[in-house]
């Protein structure tokens, strides 16, 4: 007699805004980060309006938490996975919160407070990163790096004049020439070449979603919060290439159907494309 396969969905939830303060941070009972206020400069803004930046943000993530929770049904396994930063563990300690307030009781984790979340490091922020030397390869600008300023020429570093995401998800920096590469400090040169490149970022997720894919014992409900940087490929491939990112506090939802694991709602989206299996597709 055959044995009956479990069900397996999964969202990807990016963490809320933040000022991005704490990139690595391991103690979910006490980690924070959110804020929509963005990278603001604490000397500009009142105690007041830090406070309420922080309250929008929870809010953003508590409607998430709601919407997954709508899609848990009676007897799933709920697992919450989560990078090891203050941003995403935050996050995922919100969307906890929600869920047993829904009477949904998120899988044991490893933190010892009840909290049901297990670190990953798999999910961690783009690796060697720094949005402070990333962005003036877009933009032009002046930069800072090792005792040094100089100005970056866009038309240089950024000829195809991309923005954000694309210039990351396409991987420019390798593009650049050797050229410019040459009139800029060399050690700034070594350091933007050890930034984690795209394709690097996306393997690292598509390794977890193999793992979950796998599993059939059960049905499964699984959340795992991370990074912009790894999500991008999930998003063009449900919305052919329209679209490369997600905002903060949004999702990406998966099931299994049959032997595919593909994407059925990017963000509010829920018309894209979900047959293809975002497995295989991710290693041609």
């Amino acid at each position: 007699m055959r044995s009956r396969t479990g069900t397996l969905k999964i969202h990807i939830v990016r963490h809320g805004p933040s000022p991005y303060r704490q990139p690595e941070w391991r103690d979910i009972a006490t980690a924070y980060d959110l804020n929509t206020l963005g990278r603001y400069d604490d000397a500009s803004l009142s105690v007041a309006e830090i406070r309420e930046g922080e309250r929008r943000a929870v809010e953003m993530v508590e409607r998430t938490a709601l919407e997954i929770a709508a899609d848990i049904k009676p007897g799933e396994e709920v697992a919450i996975w989560a990078s090891p930063t203050g941003r995403t563990l935050q996050t995922a300690r919100i969307i906890s919160r929600v869920l047993w307030s829904r009477v949904i009781r998120p899988r044991k984790g490893v933190d010892g407070a009840g909290h049901g979340i297990k670190i990953f490091a798999r999910l961690g922020e783009v690796r060697d990163f720094s949005w402070e030397l990333f962005e003036p390869l877009m933009n032009g600008g002046e930069v800072t790096y090792a005792g040094r300023t100089f100005y970056m020429d866009r038309a240089l570093s950024n000829p195809k004049g991309l923005g954000y995401p694309s210039y990351f998800r396409r991987d420019a920096i390798k593009d650049i020439s050797a050229e410019a590469k040459a009139l800029w400090p060399a050690e700034y040169v070594a350091r933007i070449e050890r930034f984690e490149s795209c394709a690097e970022a996306t393997a690292r997720i598509m390794c977890a979603l193999s793992r979950l894919k796998r599993i059939r014992d059960k049905n499964y409900h699984i959340i795992l919060v991370t990074h912009d940087g790894l999500i991008g490929s999930l998003v063009a491939t449900f919305t052919s290439g329209r679209l490369e990112s997600i905002g903060p506090a949004q999702c990406v939802s998966l099931e299994r159907r049959c032997a595919s694991l593909v994407v059925t709602q990017v963000g509010d989206i829920t018309e894209g494309d979900d047959i293809k299996d975002v497995i295989e597709d991710s290693v041609r």
